[in-house]
């Protein structure tokens, strides 16, 4: 398959910008947690009184 038929989409212009926007976001919290573990990730959760607990 061409990847012209999976990009192909109904939808207007803004709504493909505002998905594309909305994807960076979490695509760059989701880089930011593992770069920086203590600051946004499981470290974040324990500074504010959340323990680690083994299931």
């Amino acid at each position: 398959m061409k990847l012209k038929n999976h990009l192909h989409t109904t939808h207007d212009k803004t709504v493909v910008l505002i998905r594309f926007l909305v994807g960076s976001v979490f695509l760059f919290e989701g880089i930011q947690k593992f770069v920086y573990p203590a600051l946004r990730g499981a470290g974040r959760f324990e500074r504010i009184g959340i323990p680690f607990q083994r299931l």
